[in-house]
């Protein structure tokens, strides 16, 4: 019930944002897939991962899309998984208005039309497995592997908090104040600035706390805001992994995801290592 709550707001922001289809560019970088239709579902399966997509509802762009970005996102979730064996995962995409929802060897997607889809995220939860693992390692240990296969997340779960799209306005001008070419290329902001950013802001204070998820995004109310914080815990709860994989190595995040206590696994406690990364920042 908890992983259902959490993931409620997974939905939100797609009401608020509408679906973005495919430009002309991106589908002409889209390599093409061959779909077999099993029952009332489009199917693609790499390796122990398998998507299903409601039969009719996606077109052939928006499937290969949606296909590119969940065989980026295996092969990310696989690189980080090491000599340890994946679940065997199922992806759902939904027609119709739903939330997005995480189970034991499942995730439910809607609005699949949306770029805004945290695919590597998901697929990394779904293929380490999802019952009994603390919020902020769950969703930091999917936001890390994100931030490796260069998904960002101002594309997925951060893209409408405020002073983030202001930073990079403000970078963007300033480079073209620079160069006129410079504010047209594409620049990435990897996890660890942005949660600076959020620090330095003063943006969200109580996500960087990195406590139970599902208490605070339940306090707020207002589903936009709600959704912000949620992206805010994500980037925060990122960074940390980062930096716990930086300083105490894999073996010691894997532990932890393993339910091995914190202390036991890393050599301090949770509250001062996350004090030092914090800190950090």
């Amino acid at each position: 019930m908890k992983l259902r709550l959490i993931c409620l707001l997974m939905a939100t922001v797609l009401l608020l944002s509408g679906c973005a289809l495919l430009d002309r560019e991106d589908s002409e970088k889209i390599p093409s897939y061959t779909y077999a239709q099993e029952g009332n579902y489009d199917v693609i399966r790499f390796g122990q991962v398998t998507v299903k997509v409601d039969l009719g509802y996606l077109s052939e762009k928006e499937r290969n899309y949606a296909a590119h970005q969940v065989e980026g996102g295996v092969q990310a979730a696989q690189a980080y998984l090491k000599d340890r064996a994946p679940k065997e995962t199922v992806l759902l995409l939904h027609s119709g208005d739903g939330p997005t929802m995480v189970y034991e060897g499942q995730a439910d997607i809607y609005y699949a039309q949306n770029r805004t889809i945290p695919y590597t995220s998901l697929l990394t939860q779904v293929m380490l497995g999802v019952d009994g693992v603390p919020d902020w390692l769950r969703e930091g240990v999917g936001a890390y592997v994100a931030e490796t296969h260069k998904e960002s997340l101002l594309k997925t779960q951060a893209h409408l908090i405020d002073c983030l799209n202001q930073y990079v306005e403000r970078e963007k001008a300033e480079r073209a104040a620079e160069n006129s070419s410079a504010a047209q290329e594409s620049v990435y902001y990897d996890i660890d600035t942005l949660a600076k950013v959020l620090k330095e802001n003063g943006a969200y204070d109580a996500a960087a706390q990195l406590g139970d998820m599902t208490e605070q995004i339940a306090s707020i109310g207002y589903a936009e805001e709600a959704y912000n914080f949620r992206g805010a815990y994500c980037i925060y709860a990122g960074s940390f992994v980062q930096y716990l994989e930086k300083n105490y190595g894999h073996d010691a995040v894997m532990a932890a995801y393993d339910g091995t206590a914190f202390a036991d696994a890393f050599g301090v406690s949770f509250e001062d290592a996350r004090a030092a990364w914090y800190d950090a920042l």
